[in-house]
């Protein structure tokens, strides 16, 4: 039997999944990743939300549909998603853990 939380979840999902979103979840992680349904717009963006919530998505120019994920608290700095190419609309999130990267 589900909790509220997994109810409320669950829930948020389908919503997002109405408004044009895909939203991929691993439960132990935390780890959100929200994809565009249209592939003619091409926007990705890598989010990961942690109990403190310090990581956000937001959209730098509407007109240009360019996504960026950053952190909230500057001490940490450890995740960002960037734009690979304008003109290919891709996104990749990297992480810096004990001194390597995972992209």
């Amino acid at each position: 039997m589900k909790n509220l939380a997994e109810k409320t979840h669950s829930r948020k999902i389908r919503e997002r999944r109405e408004q044009g979103c895909r939203v991929g979840t691993s439960a132990k992680a935390s780890r959100y990743v929200a994809t565009e349904l249209s592939p003619k717009l091409g926007h990705y963006v890598a989010t990961e939300l942690t109990r403190l919530s310090r990581y956000v998505a937001t959209e730098l120019s509407p007109k240009l549909g360019r996504y960026i994920a950053t952190e909230l608290s500057p001490k940490l700095g450890h995740y960002v998603a960037t734009e690979l190419s304008p003109k290919l609309g891709r996104y990749v999130a990297t992480e810096h853990v004990h001194g390597s990267v995972a992209t």
